[in-house]
Parts: structure tokens; C-alpha cells; sequence
């Protein structure tokens, strides 16, 4: 692994932030919309892996990066490049967050991808870059998979890491009023009321945060893989619970939903919350990209499913 740079004696992570924040600041960022791969990626790719990628394929899905796979001597990759501006603006050290949470993750018995490499600021690659393995499997879950993601879970939340960054609603310091097409006013106005109160008292966890379907990896009745730890924090791990359920619940997954509640409570791991379903569901609207978005977010049966995960939760609140 060829991690940033740190001579001062800090954790390699801990400097390469400065040198991001640095970076973004700078008048002479190259940031651009399609790498695959320019000569400085390729140089760099070659540096950390001994010999030269001559094929790549580029992964779809991926939101914040650019992100593609290759194979070099019979060993399967996945490069994330953080190419968007916007993305590198809003949260300049992705790639060092995500290299650092990777590298934190290499003893504990979780199917994750091993950091291979991190560019942490751009100066090799030209733009932020994480290289990691990549696992097998497909991507999705079902309720076959439900004891193994919340043994994955638990197991994650009890593994004592720690790392610098913590939990933040997505929804943090931003507006928010129950949409136009909201069907129950009342039922809104209890969900976004008790959204805001204050947590339940709870220690905190490392969490992976956005604990949905998309980020497994399966083959067959067993879970092969858990990826994107991009914003993997120290936070509540009803949160990780939430964000499963909710996600399998906007699929119409209720089975899957079911199965996954009731592997929590069968192997004592107990969060799942409704404060934290709450919290989840609230943010699951786009509310910071403006109050007309949500007005327009949806289907009418995603609005449905969304309006009875909030339901349950609030009928369990009260």
C-alpha cells in the first residue's frame, strides 16, 4: 500500500487531510469528467501494482466517483476516482476518508476490500484516487442473506475502531416541511417533530452509514462482499439498521424487512429504533437540493411505502 505521504509523524490520514484542504484550495486542481484512464492514473496505477493495466471496465451505479475494475496478474481491482467537482468541493477528503476507514477495517472479520493505494489529494493522479481489491458476487440482497448482514453488523459495531469522522443528519441546518404530496399532515408533522428532538441516549459505534442493499455484494444464499465506505463514521448503529430496512422497504422488499428485524432481535443485536427510522426517512428526501425537489421526489408508490415506514415508526414512538 502506497497511502499519502506523512512526515510530520502524524497517522497518514490526519496529514493528507490538511494536504486535501490545501489541494481544493489551490488555483490549479484538474478535476475532469472522464478518466479512463489518462497517463498520470496509468503511471500511478503502475507504481502501485508492479506492472502496467491494459483493460478496465467502467462499474455502473457509482454516484461520487468514477469508478471502473481490472485485472493485473490474475488479481481483480476496483479504482474510484473522485472526478466530480462538485463532490471533491462539498467533501474534499473522500478518498483519504474512505482509504483510512478501508485501512481500519483490515483486521476484523468483515467482507471488505483491502486498500491497495490511496492519491489522497490529487497530486498523482490528478484527482483524488482509491485503489482497493474487489470482492465477488453481484449486487443486492435478499431475506435469504438477513442473519449474515446483521451478523456483519454486529460484528462491525462491536469491533472497537475508531476513526475521526462522526455522524451528521443529512438533513442538518436545512429547512424542512412535509411535502405537497404528503397524504397524512398529521402523520408528517409527528415524523419531522420527532425527527428534530434529541436522540436516544446510546454509545456510539463505528457504523458503515449507508448500510442499504446497493453496497452488498452476494452469490447465491451468501453475502460476498460489503463496499462503498465512504462515509463510514463513528455514529448510532440504529442508523445502519434503518437505512437496511428503509432501503429494502422503497424496493418492496417486505420480506427481506421482516427477516432482518427479526435476526436482530434473534441475535441480541438491538437497533433497530424508531427514532432512528425516523431520522433515516426524513432524510431520505432530497431536501438539500431544495424544497421543489422534494415537492417532485417520487412515485406514487415509493410516496406510499415511504409514508408507512414513517407510520410504524411513529406508532411505535407513541
Amino acid at each position: 500500500m502506497n497511502p499519502a505521504k506523512a512526515s510530520s509523524g502524524l497517522p497518514w490520514w490526519k496529514t493528507s487531510t490538511e494536504s486535501v484542504k490545501r489541494y481544493v484550495a489551490s488555483e490549479t486542481r484538474s478535476i475532469v469528467s472522464e478518466v479512463h484512464y489518462p497517463g498520470p492514473v496509468v503511471d500511478w496505477l503502475r507504481e502501485q501494482l508492479g506492472e502496467g493495466v491494459r483493460a478496465s471496465t467502467l462499474l455502473p451505479g457509482a454516484t461520487t466517483a468514477e469508478v471502473s475494475t481490472f485485472d493485473v496478474a490474475g488479481r481483480h481491482y476496483v479504482l474510484k476516482l473522485f472526478a466530480k467537482r462538485f463532490f471533491v468541493d462539498e467533501q474534499p477528503d473522500r478518498a483519504v476518508h474512505e482509504a483510512a476507514v478501508l485501512d481500519a477495517l483490515s483486521g476484523v472479520e468483515i467482507p471488505a476490500p483491502a486498500l491497495v493505494g490511496v492519491d489522497g489529494d490529487g497530486s498523482f493522479c490528478g484527482v483524488p484516487a482509491v485503489l482497493m481489491t474487489r470482492l465477488p458476487g453481484s449486487s443486492g440482497v435478499d431475506a435469504v442473506h438477513a442473519s449474515e448482514l446483521v451478523g456483519i453488523a454486529a460484528r462491525l459495531h462491536s469491533a472497537g475502531i475508531t476513526v475521526p469522522w462522526t455522524f451528521e443528519r443529512y438533513c442538518d441546518g436545512l429547512e424542512t416541511r412535509p411535502p405537497v404530496w404528503g397524504r397524512d399532515e398529521k402523520l408528517w408533522s409527528a415524523a419531522l417533530e420527532l425527527a428534530r428532538s434529541a436522540p436516544p441516549a446510546e454509545d456510539l459505534a463505528f457504523i458503515h452509514r449507508d448500510y442499504n442493499s446497493t453496497n452488498f455484494l452476494s452469490r447465491g444464499n451468501r453475502v460476498t462482499g460489503v463496499v462503498d465506505w465512504l462515509s463510514g463514521c463513528m455514529g448510532p448503529p440504529g442508523i445502519d439498521a434503518a437505512r437496511l430496512r428503509l432501503d429494502l422497504t422503497m424496493e418492496g422488499n417486505h420480506d427481506a424487512v421482516t427477516a432482518v428485524t427479526e435476526a436482530c432481535h434473534a441475535v441480541g443485536h438491538h437497533i433497530v429504533d424508531p427514532f432512528w427510522d425516523l431520522v433515516d426517512a426524513v432524510d431520505w428526501l432530497p431536501f438539500d437540493q431544495g424544497l421543489d425537489t422534494v415537492d417532485e421526489w417520487g412515485d406514487p408508490v415509493r410516496r406510499k411505502r415511504l409514508e408507512g415506514f414513517m407510520r410504524s415508526a411513529v406508532d411505535r414512538l407513541g
